[in-house]
């Protein structure tokens, strides 16, 4: 019997800004400056009377269909069959950035120490132990979830799948959905 596919579910509307999702996946995969496995991203605009700005916290989507599997020559980005993750092999990869190239979302991120590339695996090892992803158990704000992907999507009535700073998802079908701020959209 295999798994649901997992995905995130970000809720825009509580998002504050703070980062400490992308700290901790930073510090779980010894990311330096400049590099990312999960970021916050912050947006202003409009014009008085009314300007706004807003966070959003994005990785990768795990996609139904990867573009970043799709590309890489060595075989290290591979789609778990079980659980949708799109789980990266460091022992595998090459260095040659092809996925972060062809990713639409940016999650692969090139790691200079190394020479290669990582991405979000979801914490698999984490789930493995019963646990959520870092990033999850890390926000106070309770602005991110993970799980079963059709859970999530009737969890949460008023989710879509695309706000203006997230590519086309026709692309690659991602396993992620936001609760929008109306500025987003």
């Amino acid at each position: 019997m295999s798994m649901a596919h997992l995905g995130f579910y970000v809720d825009m509307k509580r998002c504050v800004g703070c980062m400490t999702c992308q700290i901790a996946c930073k510090d779980k995969f010894d990311l330096d400056v400049g590099e990312f496995g999960r970021r916050v991203a912050r947006y202003e605009g409009g014009a008085y009377p009314a300007p706004f700005v807003y966070s959003v916290s994005l990785s990768c989507g795990h996609c139904d269909d990867p573009a970043c599997v799709k590309v890489c020559p060595a075989g290290a980005m591979t789609k778990d069959a079980a659980t949708g993750l799109v789980l990266h092999d460091q022992a595998r990869c090459i260095g040659c950035r092809s996925c972060e190239a062809a990713c639409p979302y940016g999650a692969p991120t090139y790691v200079k120490a190394t020479g290669k590339v990582t991405k979000c695996n979801g914490c698999k090892d984490k789930l493995d132990a019963g646990k959520p992803p870092l990033c999850v158990s890390g926000c106070r704000v309770r602005a991110l979830e993970f799980g079963d992907i059709d859970a999530l999507k009737a969890a949460h009535p008023g989710w879509v799948g695309r706000i203006r700073e997230y590519a086309d998802p026709a692309r690659t079908s991602p396993n992620v959905i936001f609760k929008p701020r109306r500025e987003a959209l």
